[in-house]
């Protein structure tokens, strides 16, 4: 006689006949004190899904999920199971998972961007005492469930970048800045656009440079844009999303340094949020274009230098970038305390 199995979900399964329906211990004002089967699948799927959503290529995680392998008694045979529920409790798999869990904790970010610790994480909680050797208890596993519902936005890594470059031909030797502009704009459009401007994710973007020199006016345009893209796990759906924090351009030689961003409606006061993908499966979450469309010259308002020989540079520096993701999680996603 051979085992008979449930699917649950991400390969993993359970005997057929084991009870995975119904009410769990994660509920408000609970007052069941023995463990079920149905109580440990968000913890063991739960923790697995933390883990999973740091994946950072075809094999590699910044913590890798568990794979439980076992030998069960099939009959007389032994034979090998993975990733199985049986109708005990596993004390090793509930331990490796509390390992797991404490591991993955500093990759997920709170609501400032800020990464958890576990000690923090314990005590913003409330939780005390010490896991590891302990028995699996309803209070642990509420504990357990606890933290995982509170790892929602991991780290991501970036993995793939590219930028683009366009620029407008000095316009110099105009009576007046509108003039200069206008030469500018003109012959930036015919101005071919550069690629694999990429030396570092940090990258300026649309600037101007309007300078006055013995009454006689000058307009220079410069335009970047970037793309930027993650591995992310194939196994949960997400959507991915970019965030920069922009700062002054310094233009060396400049008598003036403005900061403005373009109409891109982005602050120097905190994180932007610049790209979110739509919900998707793939692996390879490549953004739009950062920064607009690159055949579009800067648009900043004309700024007229008050004395002769002075320079006036506008834009600004995408000076520090993050991406997270939001994570389609199926397990411990109830906040029931």
């Amino acid at each position: 006689m051979s085992f008979a199995w449930q699917d649950i979900k991400y390969g993993w399964k359970a005997l057929v006949g084991i009870v995975l329906t119904g009410t769990t211990i994660y509920v408000a004002a609970n007052t069941r004190h023995r463990l079920m089967q149905k109580d440990l699948v968000p913890i063991y799927l739960g923790v697995w899904e933390r883990c999973e959503a740091t994946r950072t290529g075809v094999n590699t995680w910044n913590v890798e999920p568990s794979t439980f392998k076992q030998q069960w008694m099939d009959g007389t045979n032994l034979v090998w199971v993975t990733n199985a529920i049986g109708w005990r409790s596993h004390q090793s798999m509930l331990a490796e998972c509390q390992g797991k869990l404490e591991a993955v904790v500093p990759y997920y970010y709170d609501t400032n961007f800020d990464a958890y610790t576990f000690a923090g994480l314990k005590a913003t909680l409330g939780i005390t005492g010490t896991w590891g050797t302990a028995r699996s208890s309803t209070n642990m596993m509420v504990e357990m469930h606890k933290m995982i519902y509170m790892l929602k936005n991991p780290a991501i890594a970036f993995t793939y970048g590219q930028g683009l470059r366009k620029h407008s031909t000095p316009s110099d030797g105009f009576a007046n800045i509108a003039a200069a502009r206008a030469a500018a704009l003109a012959n930036y459009a015919g101005n071919s656009i550069e690629t694999n401007i990429f030396g570092s994710f940090i990258q300026q973007t649309s600037q101007e440079n309007y300078r006055d020199y013995d009454g006689l006016n000058f307009c220079f345009l410069v335009k970047y844009v970037v793309q930027w893209g993650s591995y992310l796990s194939s196994n949960i759906e997400h959507s991915v999303k970019y965030y920069i924090i922009p700062d002054l351009a310094i233009n060396v030689g400049s008598d003036y340094n403005d900061y403005y961003d373009q109409g891109l409606g982005i602050s120097q006061s905190g994180w932007n949020l610049v790209y979110q993908s739509g919900w998707t499966s793939s692996s390879s979450n490549i953004s739009d274009w950062i920064g607009g469309d690159i055949t579009v010259a800067p648009s900043v308002g004309i700024v007229t230098p008050s004395t002769n020989y002075t320079s006036y540079w506008r834009g600004f520096l995408m000076s520090e970038r993050k991406c997270t993701a939001e994570w389609d999680f199926q397990y411990c996603t109830n906040k029931f305390w």
